[in-house]
Formats: structure tokens, C-alpha cells, sequence
């Protein structure tokens, strides 16, 4: 073995990858899998990597891996390969790369009793070929997070080899931390002058993966029966796994097969295949994905174009020893239509040569769905979507399909697609527009101004105002200075933002309800991802001006570095904000997308959907991979995903009832979502300080409401008892109604940045006032766009010293963002930075009390509980996508808790059990209180104390039945194990049964 060196040459930016165009030579691809394996290697599945999910880059060659532990003593595999020609050539490996983790390992080439060829690969430092435009460097990310890290490395060096045998080593090892498992794919030995004259960047999305075909594994030949309806050729077409053709492949232009072969141009009498006659065998495996399964598509073309019906046979074979052919697959197909035949191509046919057609791939799922138990009901009032429903499939189906696709749904869901409310989609994914600068719209916007009592003095300098004859002349939209004219900038943004894309969707909902009677709402769904941040401007303005009559968005919570899918019920709970004004329903896009998500995950979610407002539920694209058209489907593979959907839907059949005519229970605290601070400051900071502090609510049993800065203004925080500010800036309308409500006896509890900028960017002297402060200067070091991939790399900036009233003192990690606090008037330091300044302070005004705390106790109660493991979007729960989290800071829990207490709030319902989430939905009929447990781990005696009078009524548990409280005084309890979920039921006597 050679000395261990480093690599010396550099990738060049011109090998930025992936082929539009027909290689002179096919690429020699070693599989890892293949390898065979000594010491700690071993040949792992697809579904145990860290990239496996149904899109992007997650997808490996012939779906298996090589693996070896992070650390292991020295071990090798080895394979003997045949080289094609003599030449000079270059190696790629592709691997598995976890953000900001070591995967080092060795490639060695042998011929000849020599060795040709060594590198390392897989180290931080070394740059890599990335996906999705990341270009060339030692390690990418993303704005969505580290979840796209399969990568190319190498292609550097030349080396050559003789036609004939030759041998490939992997070698794994002892490696530097931060370390990870290693997970080689395959290796890629392509001829070097070819590789560099063809290179294209056109096709620089995913690099390389072009190439992974199973060129040469596969044939395909038809037979005419006796019977046929007459001479016929085939007409085949490829669908890739992604729907947007990034691999550069050119598998939509039909390659027809007849009598001879291949058909060249148009086929002439003579390339009709006659009836009794078998074709020749072709080559397909090139036209077939090597990384996932393919959808083949077969239109069958008789001579006489009237000819009814389809009657052929299709074989499928992958080569043998013996240069011959080996049969696989065998299918006659019959069709009284004459529909394009589609078939499901696993993407390692020589190994997996399990073909089948889409109504075979159908007939597998229904006849697993007909086997499960049908406790429960199907819902009758609460709609599901996206479950075998046509919108969301191909289109080329045959009736047969069809029609077994709507036995699937029948047998998931029952009705539940037919009824529940109309929506009618106005975009996916939406962003907003602002209002088009024009003479137009600049009249309209001084208008604007007027009607808030403004004039131009208030806009515009004295410098711009001088001698000006019209001085509202020269009051114009602007929308980028926003340094110089921070006023008239704010006023222009908001002004934008409801006569842009909200005006025009304003007028289309109007449209809409005016031809449906008002029966149909409108939504546009709202991609949350990358940051799950909610912005004012997008989740609530819409709404309340009705642009939008349906507050709809996604979960993909597996796919992205977040918590876990609670952040589905912080959504939720924000929409429940949007839709107070006008009584509006929610919509949930709630994924069951698989390879990628898992039943426990998409039962989180789901539930969380529920428990928190959700009125209708959407799957988006329950099919598989033969039947869909895009790249969000369950996989056949992944049965118990089925099963999930199924059980779900006859558990919410049972306490629907509940559900659609209820109300999520009002909290008694309150949580700021401002406008101004998304309009001003662009950090990801305030949002995720935000969604930590509701964990932490939630997570304790505090339910919480979302408020706008309009909200407070308005007169909207009466009612509650405390509210929780992340946010550098907040509205001086807004500021002034909070001190009056504070001095009435309400609680505000913040972390850094205390709104104490105003709508202009200015010290906001009322906020200033409110927490006893002369100033307060904020400090960014780092930036929290996501949890999972930052927050356990993150070193504290600071450290916090808290000695609240009631409360031990108490050290937490200052996080990501400080801010210097200077008390002033009767404020009380409460708190200190290592340097002994003060790091939180406390005002009381009147009956109230203003707590703001110089740091993210938020991230601090988070951050213990998220382990430095690579991140990753595996489809197991143990994958670190589907990671619940637990250890989280008790002392930072106290911390964020203390103006619930303070305000003496006494939740509704109390658990025995931390992490378990619970939500009161009120109706009618009854209450359904739902049940969530964070922990995933089951709890054997969950206690729960419930505040109120039972009188008759009914009390059942979903899982457990009929249940028996113990009243005792003006509560009662109950003790019952508790899964994942749970729904208890407390209908009143005359509702007992519904």
C-alpha cells in the first residue's frame, strides 16, 4: 500500500457535471453494494442511509450503500472489475456527506499486481462536486439545511489502464472528528479526454446522476398473439422519478419497437410486428433509472388505427453468463381500450427484477388495505384529500386503473373526498408582489396617506419639501430607500403589499364567491420551508382583508432541520390568527410522502393539524410511483404508510363531529407576531426565538394564542394575561395599547430585542418606557435559520446569570443574539452577562410587570436537547429528520414560564407527563381534548386533571373506550395509557353515540 498523500490537483469549476449528450464510452459503475466486504463494511438498503426520501438528491444507485461505522479499526473491501480499453481514465466516487462531518475513506485501483491509483476522499476539507447549483467547494449548504449531501468527489487525477481485469479497494478507518458513518455509493471510472470535452454545465443541477442508468442490464422484446387485433409496433417512453427532467436525459422522444428492432423515423408496413410474431430483444436499460424506480410507458400502436383494444406480450430480461438473456418478467396484457401500458421498473432490475404493471402495482395496495381492520368510521363532514384522486396522478391511465384507484381511496378514506368544504387553489407556494410602481399607483398611495392623517411633512424632508408649489406631488412609492426615508419606505411597504398580489386575489376570491353563492373559499398554499417563518404580511393580512377566505400550508417537516412536526400546530395556531376576523376554516397539506416521511411522523403532524384548527386535510399525492406525476408519492415499498392513512381517517370519522362545529379553547396567553419586525429586519432570529419559546408553552401545557400588532392595538390582548414578545420592533399604536393593558395588570415577557424600535426604525420611547430602559442595543453573532443543523453547533455568544422573583437563580447560554440593557428609572437589574452588565430587567407598571431578558432563553431551552448528530432525511424514526427531542432545559422551561405564573394562569387541563401536548377543542356537542405525545415513547399512567363539571356527560378515550372520571370538587381525572395520539371525548349525554 502506498504512502497516505494528499490530494494535490483542485477540482476545476468546469467540472460542474451531469451529461446532456451521448458519451463515447459508457462510464464503468462499481456499486459499493457489490463490494466484497471485510472487517467493518457491510452492504446496507437504501431505507438506512442518510438520504432517502421521495425528492431532491436522495436517491442511491440500484437503492444500496456500503457502510462502515464513523470510527473503525482499518478494514477493505474489494471488487474485480473488467476495464473495456485501454485509455487514460478518471474516478468519481459518490457518497453520502453529511453537513460539516468527516466521511474519509480510501479508493485504491489495482492492475496488473500494482496499484494505478489512490486518493482519499470524503474529508471536510476537500471540495466536492454539489447538487442543486452548490457548485464546487469542501462543504455546501442550503437555505433549506444540510438535507441534500449526496455527492461527487474526485475526477481530478488521470491514471491509466489496459483493457482486461483490474481490482477496486475501498478502504475505511480511523478518521477526525467530527465524524460520521461512511456510506460510498457506487464509484464512477469514466475515460479522461471524454469526460473533459463533453463536460456541459447546462445540466449542473444534480451532477452526474445522468449517467446512472442501468444501460446494458436490461431488454425488452413483444409478442403478437394469435388473436391480437392485428400488426403492431410499441411506441416507449421513460418517466424519471423527478418530474422536472434534471438528469439530461432524453427518455421522452418515443423509441418505437417492431419486427426488426428499433424503428427508425416513422414506421412503414414492414416494422408492424405480425400477428404470432415476436420482436427482437432491445436494449431499454438505458432508458431506465438506476436510482429509483422508473415509470416505463408502452403505447401500443396497431396497423389499423381502429383496431380495438390491446392484447400483448411483454418480456423483460437482463443478461446472463452466457452473453444470452435472462428472463424476468413475463406479461400479457390485456386492454379493451387502447391506453398507454405503464410499468413499474425497480431501479435494479438484475437483482430486483420485479416489474409490474401499474394495475398490478395497484391490485398489491388495494389487496393490503382491504386486509386491515376497519375499526372506526370514515368521515362523513371533515374532507381528505389527495388520496388516489385524479388531479394529483397521470393523466395516461387506463379505466381499469382508474377504477382501482378509486377502490383504494374508497377502502383508505371512505367519502371523505367528496365532502367537506370547496376550495378552490389561487397558487402553490405563493410568494406576494408588491403594488406595481406607476403614476397609478403613486395617486393611490397618496390617497393611502391621507386617509391616515399624514401629510407630506410627515414623509419627506424639509431638504425634499423646499419651495415646492405641490407638495403631495412629490410623495412617490418607494420601496428600496429605506435608510434615508425609513417613513415614507414603511408606509410604501405596506401600502404594496395590500394593492399587490393581495388586490389581485382580492378580486379573484370575489369573483369566485360571487359565481359559487359563497360556498367555495379560496386558498394558495403556503410553503413554509426553509425557516417556518410565518410573516404578517403573508399569513394574516391576506385574511383579514380577504384575499384569501382559507389559510392553507405545508408541513414537509421531515425534509427540513426543524424541531419535529409540532412546528405544524405553531402554523396552525398562527392561521387560527389569521382566521378570527372572518371566521374562516384551515386547510393542511400534511405530507405522508414516503420514502421520506413515517407513519409516526405523519401521525404527529396530522394530529397536530387537528388539534389546533384544522378543518380540511390534504395529502397532496397518495399514489405510487407508476401512478403519479410528480415526485411526491407513497411508495408500494412502504405499505404501513397506507395503513397510517387508513387508520387516521377512521379515527377522525369517530370525533369529527367535535371537530367541524368546534372552536379551538381560547388561551389565556397570548404570543406577538409582528409585521413591523418581518418588515424590518430580514435575521431568521426573532422567528426561531419564537417557535422555541411556543415549544416550550406548549410542551408545559400553556396554550397560546397569536396576536398582530393591529391585534394589540385594537384592543385584542384583553382578555389575556400575559403575552411573549420576540420581535426588535413593534408599531408605536401597538406599544401604546400594550403599557395601558400592562398597567392593568397584564405580564409581557420578552427576549432580546423587546419591539424596542418602532415602525420608522426609530428607539421606540414607549416600549423604552415600558421596560424601564434608557436603551437597548442588539447584537447578531450568529444566525438560526434552522434547529437541527445549527442550533447544536451554536457556541453561546455570552452566558446569563437570572434571579427572577419566585424563581432559583438560574445560568443559561446567551445565544445567537444579545442586547445591552440599560435600566433607567425604577427597573430592576434581575440578571447579568458574564461581564457583570445587566442581562435582564424588570419594570412593574401599575398592576403589571414588563420582564425583558437580554438573550434567547428560547434557544437555551431548545439547544440541550438537539444532539450534534449529521442531519440528515433518512425515512426511519431513528433517522435524525424524525429525531423527537426531550432533554430540553428544565431551568430554561422555568424561565419562560414565569409571566404564565406570574399572571396566574392555571391551564384547563393538567398531564402527569411532560412533552405530552394537549388542545381543547370546544362544540356543541361536547369538547374533544387532544392528546400529543412529544416523547415517542409510550407513557404507561397518564394522569389527567381536568378544571371543570362533568354533570352527564360522556367520557371516552379513542384508544381506550369508555372511560370513568373520579370528580373531586370542581375537577375530575383520569388515568390511562397513551400511544402517540389520543382524542378524549366528553359529549354531552344526549350526544353519546353520534
Amino acid at each position: 500500500m502506498p504512502a497516505l498523500t494528499n490530494r494535490t490537483a483542485i477540482i476545476s469549476a468546469a467540472m460542474l457535471l451531469c451529461v446532456g449528450h451521448v458519451w463515447a464510452q459508457e462510464p464503468v459503475i462499481l456499486e459499493g453494494e457489490d463490494f466484497a466486504r471485510a472487517g467493518a463494511w457491510k452492504a446496507r438498503p437504501w431505507t438506512e442511509s442518510y438520504f432517502c426520501a421521495s425528492f431532491a438528491s436522495d436517491f442511491l444507485s440500484r437503492q444500496a450503500f456500503l457502510g462502515a461505522p464513523a470510527q473503525c479499526d482499518q478494514s477493505v473491501a474489494q471488487i474485480a472489475f473488467a476495464v473495456p480499453a485501454d485509455g487514460k481514465y478518471a474516478l468519481f466516487a459518490r457518497y453520502a456527506c453529511p453537513y460539516m462531518h468527516n466521511v474519509a475513506f480510501e479508493v485504491v485501483i489495482q492492475q496488473g499486481g500494482r496499484t494505478v491509483y489512490f486518493d482519499r476522499f470524503g474529508r471536510i476539507q476537500e471540495p466536492k462536486i454539489w447538487p442543486f447549483g452548490g457548485g464546487i467547494q469542501p462543504m455546501a449548504t442550503y437555505d433549506w439545511g444540510g438535507g441534500d449531501n449526496m455527492v461527487y468527489e474526485g475526477g481530478t487525477d488521470a491514471f491509466r489502464l489496459r483493457a482486461g481485469p483490474a481490482r477496486a479497494l475501498l478502504i475505511a478507518g480511523p478518521q477526525d472528528e467530527p465524524a460520521a458513518e461512511r456510506q460510498v455509493d457506487a464509484l464512477l471510472l469514466m475515460d479522461y479526454d471524454q469526460g473533459h470535452a463533453k463536460i456541459s454545465s447546462r445540466y449542473s443541477y444534480l451532477p452526474l446522476d445522468g449517467l446512472l442508468t442501468q444501460s446494458g442490464d436490461v431488454f425488452l422484446r413483444i409478442t403478437n398473439p394469435a388473436n391480437a387485433p392485428g400488426p403492431v409496433v410499441v411506441d416507449l417512453t421513460t418517466t424519471e422519478h423527478s418530474p422536472y427532467w434534471v438528469h439530461g436525459r432524453d427518455w421522452r422522444t418515443p423509441k418505437t419497437l417492431g419486427a426488426q428492432g428499433y424503428v427508425e423515423g416513422k414506421p412503414q408496413p414492414g416494422d408492424f410486428l405480425p400477428v404470432g410474431a415476436t420482436s427482437p430483444w432491445v436494449e431499454i436499460g438505458s432508458r431506465l433509472d438506476r436510482l429509483n424506480e422508473s415509470t416505463l410507458k408502452a403505447q401500443v400502436q396497431y396497423q389499423d388505427a381502429k383496431a380495438p383494444g390491446i392484447d400483448i406480450i411483454f418480456e423483460f430480461a437482463t443478461p446472463d453468463a452466457e452473453d444470452g438473456k435472462r428472463l424476468v418478467r413475463r406479461i400479457r396484457y390485456r386492454d379493451p381500450g387502447s391506453r398507454p401500458v405503464r410499468f413499474a421498473v425497480p431501479g435494479n432490475v438484475p437483482k430486483n427484477g420485479d416489474i409490474r404493471t401499474a394495475e398490478e402495482e395497484l391490485e398489491r395496495i388495494l389487496a393490503y388495505v382491504r386486509s386491515l381492520p376497519k375499526e372506526g368510521r370514515t368521515p362523513e363532514r371533515i374532507g381528505i384529500r389527495g388520496v388516489f384522486t385524479t388531479h394529483f396522478m397521470a393523466s395516461e391511465l387506463s379505466d381499469r386503473a382508474r377504477t382501482l384507484s378509486d377502490r383504494i381511496r374508497r377502502e383508505m378514506i371512505g367519502d371523505a373526498n367528496e365532502v367537506g368544504l370547496e376550495v378552490e387553489s389561487l397558487g402553490d407556494e405563493i410568494g406576494l408582489k408588491l403594488a406595481a410602481k406607476s403614476p397609478e399607483s403613486d395617486a393611490a398611495f397618496r390617497e393611502y396617506l391621507k386617509g391616515l392623517g399624514l401629510q407630506p411633512s410627515d414623509v419627506l424632508s424639509p431638504e425634499a419639501l423646499a419651495d415646492a408649489q405641490d407638495p403631495w406631488s412629490l410623495v412617490e412609492l418607494e420601496y428600496e430607500d429605506r435608510e434615508t426615508n425609513p417613513r415614507l419606505w414603511y408606509h410604501s411597504q405596506v401600502f404594496g403589499y395590500e394593492n399587490g398580489s393581495l388586490l389581485e386575489l382580492k378580486e379573484r376570491t370575489e369573483a369566485i364567491q360571487a359565481k359559487s353563492g359563497g360556498r367555495v373559499y379560496t386558498g394558495a398554499n403556503y410553503s413554509p420551508h426553509p425557516v417556518y417563518w410565518p410573516r404578517e404580511q403573508q399569513w394574516v393580512r391576506p385574511f383579514k382583508l380577504g384575499a384569501l377566505t382559507m389559510p392553507w400550508s405545508e408541513d414537509y417537516v421531515w425534509g427540513i432541520p426543524e424541531v419535529s412536526p409540532q412546528v405544524t400546530g405553531y402554523l396552525t395556531d398562527v392561521f387560527r390568527c389569521a382566521a378570527k376576523y372572518r371566521d374562516l376554516p384551515i386547510v393542511f397539506y400534511v405530507m405522508p410522502h414516503e420514502p421520506g416521511n413515517t407513519p409516526r411522523s405523519f401521525r404527529l403532524s396530522y394530529y397536530s393539524a387537528l388539534a389546533h384548527g384544522a378543518k380540511l386535510i390534504h395529502h397532496f399525492c397518495v399514489t405510487p410511483v407508476v401512478t403519479a406525476y410528480t415526485e411526491n408519492y407513497v411508495s408500494s415499498e412502504f405499505l404501513p404508510m397506507y395503513r397510517e392513512i387508513h387508520d387516521i381517517a377512521r379515527e377522525l370519522g369517530v370525533f369529527e363531529d367535535l371537530l367541524i362545529e368546534g372552536r379551538v379553547r381560547p388561551a389565556q396567553v397570548a404570543m406577538l407576531i409582528s409585521g413591523v419586525t418581518d418588515l424590518w429586519d430580514p435575521s431568521p432570529n426573532y422567528n426561531h426565538e419564537r417557535k422555541c419559546l411556543y415549544y416550550a408553552l406548549r410542551q408545559a401545557g400553556v396554550p397560546v394564542d397569536f396576536l398582530t400588532e393591529d391585534d394589540i392595538a385594537e384592543g385584542r390582548l384583553d382578555g389575556y394575561k400575559a403575552l411573549y414578545i420576540s420581535a426588535s420592533h413593534l408599531h408605536s399604536g401597538a406599544a401604546k395599547a400594550l403599557t395601558e393593558w400592562v398597567s392593568r395588570g397584564g405580564v409581557v415577557w420578552s427576549s432580546a430585542g423587546g419591539g424596542l424600535l418602532d415602525e420608522y426604525n426609530r428607539p421606540n420611547d414607549a416600549m423604552l418606557a415600558l421596560f424601564g430602559l434608557s436603551s437597548g442595543e442588539i447584537t447578531e453573532h450568529d444566525r438560526l435559520p434552522d434547529t437541527k443543523h445549527t442550533l447544536p453547533r451554536l457556541r453561546p455568544a455570552d452566558g446569563m446569570r437570572l434571579s427572577l422573583p419566585g424563581l432559583e437563580p438560574v445560568a443559561l447560554p446567551a445565544l445567537a443574539t444579545t442586547q445591552t440593557l440599560e435600566p433607567a428609572g425604577g427597573a430592576r437589574s434581575v440578571g447579568m452577562f458574564h461581564n457583570g452588565s445587566p442581562a435582564a430587567v424588570l419594570n412593574r407598571l401599575g398592576k403589571g410587570q414588563a420582564l425583558l431578558i437580554g438573550g434567547f432563553p428560547g434557544a437555551a431551552y431548545v439547544s440541550p436537547a438537539i444532539p450534534a448528530r449529521p442531519w440528515d432525511r433518512g425515512t426511519t424514526d431513528a433517522a435524525m429528520a424524525h429525531f423527537l427531542p426531550t432533554d430540553f432545559d428544565p431551568h430554561a422551561r422555568e424561565v419562560i414560564l414565569w409571566a404564565a405564573r406570574q399572571a396566574g394562569i392555571v391551564p384547563d387541563v393538567t398531564l402527569s407527563a411532560p412533552l405530552v401536548e394537549w388542545t381543547a377543542i370546544d362544540s356543541p356537542a361536547g369538547t374533544a381534548l387532544m392528546l400529543i405525545n412529544w416523547t415517542g415513547q409510550p407513557v404507561r399512567d397518564l394522569r389527567i386533571t381536568v378544571r371543570g363539571q362533568l354533570g352527564g356527560a360522556i367520557v371516552s378515550s379513542l384508544e381506550q373506550g369508555r372511560l370513568k372520571p373520579e370528580q373531586d370538587g370542581n375537577v375530575w381525572c383520569v388515568t390511562m395509557p397513551l400511544g402517540l395520539t389520543d382524542c378524549i371525548m366528553v359529549r354531552n349525554a344526549q350526544e353519546d353515540g353520534q
